[in-house]
């Protein structure tokens, strides 16, 4: 595989990690949607438990795809606190 000099494999890398979010979460959202709506229609308090953790899920993959658009941001658009910050919060969020 040949590298083009022009194309920053960084950005390649967050380009396809915010496609692989975005899907989670569209996926995720559909899920919860069945879930909630199959157990609520079915009286089944376990499933409408899934479902709101999936809903869980969503808030999870939120916050990876707002954390690869803040890592690549210029420095000079992020902010002295967002460069000191930001990564512990979208880490600590990210594995809750």
């Amino acid at each position: 595989m040949t590298v083009n000099p022009q194309i920053d494999p960084a950005n390649v890398a967050v380009e396809q990690g915010t496609k692989s979010a975005t899907l989670g979460i569209l996926v995720n959202i559909g899920l919860a949607l069945a879930k909630c709506s199959a157990g609520f229609f079915g009286n089944s308090f376990a499933l409408v438990a899934d479902g709101l953790e999936s809903l869980a899920d969503v808030f999870s993959g939120l916050v990876v795809y707002l954390g690869l658009k803040i890592a690549v941001m210029p420095p000079e658009m992020q902010g002295e606190c967002a460069k000191r910050q930001f990564p512990s919060f979208i880490t600590l969020f990210s594995q809750l």
